[in-house]
């Protein structure tokens, strides 16, 4: 359901997907979320992956990762890509 959600969302997909280094920032909104965050983070990558937005999670197209979880506000996810240098 996460690809489909994040494929619905990308309106322009023409530099799809993404091979060079990015900086990915990650945030989990509400207090429904449960597991390690670092589980979360991968599965967030991997569904990136999946919806053809990454060519890859490797460091090398993944420079920077931060996650972080805000226990606030409405129960959902936030994501950020932004290229590296």
């Amino acid at each position: 359901m996460a690809e489909g959600e994040i494929i619905f969302q990308v309106l322009d997909r023409s530099s799809l997907p993404l091979s060079y280094p990015v900086a990915v920032k990650i945030v989990l909104q509400g207090k429904g979320h449960r597991g390690d965050l670092d589980n979360s983070a991968g599965a967030i990558l991997d569904a990136l992956v999946g919806a053809g937005i990454l060519l890859d999670d490797r460091l090398s197209c993944v420079s920077r990762l931060v996650a972080e979880h805000q226990p606030k506000g409405e129960l959902g996810c936030w994501v950020e890509i932004e290229p590296m240098g």
